[in-house]
């Protein structure tokens, strides 16, 4: 089991290493961010008993210590709140979960495995930088809104391959089937995970126990980027219909003239049987007992062949094609945009140690994000 566990300075509006013990004291003077990471089997009693203290709901610290995988919800038990969130793991399209419990003064995540967000907002301390954050409930909508703006990145990827994608159903390339199927299959994944992630970020953004006006406005903006990951993962659906119907009909097309060029082929073959049963009839024939005969029948044939063919492809019954396109990995390419680091909004960068006079103004470095 990892444990980080920071208090908040609001003067340097900075994160500061503490034990655990002291960010478990209800009397501290300032908030508190307590990680839990639960990397090997068997600490879920020992995460028990270091968050006995707080006297959390039993059932609450069930589901965020158990193995099982919740929809991301909101639960209110007077004195704290139970925030799920789903989040893309930072090398596979599949996703992991991440509690987090809320009280006035302490923010606690529970996770089993690494999080990109959690992991950058680490950095963030690490690196020095500022928070424009006032409490525990800013910092969970954060986290919130940073989670669900990584699924936005499956939309960036897919646009970014949608015409590559569009020309290899034409061409009905033999293995865009499979690389499209599995590719509709992670998005109906994601894309049932992020209406949940709206609805809660729907509560936390109205009047609730424990979420100050400043946590609203941020859980408000986590909303916001919900609705649009809803939005656009919608359009990526619509695309990929589009995708599969494009290849469908390229399919249907390609299994047409597959049918004509064997039409084609029977109707050359035709005459030439034709012939050649002609003369192959056991009765006298012009030509008989020449040398020249079976010399003369073959070069008839064969003006015959090549003429059946020219007229074929003059009529634009027979046509040929060369697939000389190569299949990019869609879903590589989205694993790789996946492990870009996820952005966090209220982390400012590193402030820098410069000289300057009382007129000059202040360096864009010292301003925090808000």
């Amino acid at each position: 089991m990892t444990i980080s566990a920071h208090t908040f300075n609001p003067g340097r509006r900075r994160f500061e290493p503490a034990d655990s013990a002291v960010v478990l004291d209800p009397e501290q003077p300032t908030w508190s961010w307590l990680d839990i990471l639960l990397d090997g089997p068997g600490e879920g009693e020992a995460a028990r008993r270091l968050l006995a203290p707080l006297d959390l709901d039993r059932l609450a610290l069930d589901d965020a210590i158990g193995p099982d995988l919740d929809l991301p919800k909101v639960d209110d038990y007077d004195d704290h709140l139970l925030i799920v969130l789903r989040e893309l793991s930072a090398d596979r399209i599949v996703t992991h979960e991440i509690s987090c419990f809320l009280t006035a003064q302490l923010l606690i995540t529970v996770r089993h495995e690494a999080s990109p967000v959690i992991d950058a907002i680490h950095g963030h301390i690490a690196s020095g930088r500022r928070f424009d954050l006032a409490g525990p409930d800013e910092l969970a909508g954060s986290i919130g809104e940073a989670a669900v703006r990584r699924y936005l990145l499956i939309e960036r990827v897919v646009d970014d391959n949608i015409e590559a994608l569009t020309e290899m159903a034409l061409d009905a390339h033999p293995l865009l089937l499979e690389e499209l199927t599995a590719l509709r299959s992670e998005v109906a994944q994601v894309r049932g995970l992020v209406r949940p992630h709206r609805d809660a970020f729907d509560q936390l953004r109205q009047p609730m126990p424990g979420v100050t006006d400043e946590g609203r406005r941020r859980f408000a903006d986590a909303y916001d980027t919900a609705s649009r990951a809803v939005h656009e993962l919608d359009g990526v659906r619509s695309a990929l219909a589009e995708v599969l119907a494009a290849y469908q009909g390229a399919e249907a097309r390609r299994a047409t003239e597959i049918t004509q060029v064997l039409t084609v082929y029977a109707a050359v073959l035709l005459p030439l049987a034709l012939v050649a049963a002609v003369f192959g009839m056991n009765v006298p024939l012009p030509g008989d007992g020449s040398d020249r005969a079976l010399s003369w029948i073959v070069l008839a044939m064969a003006i015959i062949a090549v003429g059946s063919m020219a007229v074929f492809v003059r009529l634009g019954w027979l046509r040929f094609h060369r697939l000389n396109r190569g299949l990019t990995g869609v879903t590589s390419v989205l694993v790789d945009a996946l492990r870009a680091p996820a952005t966090v909004i209220g982390a400012a960068a590193p402030a820098r140690k410069r000289r300057r006079s009382s007129k000059q103004s202040p360096s864009p470095t010292d301003q925090p994000a808000s």
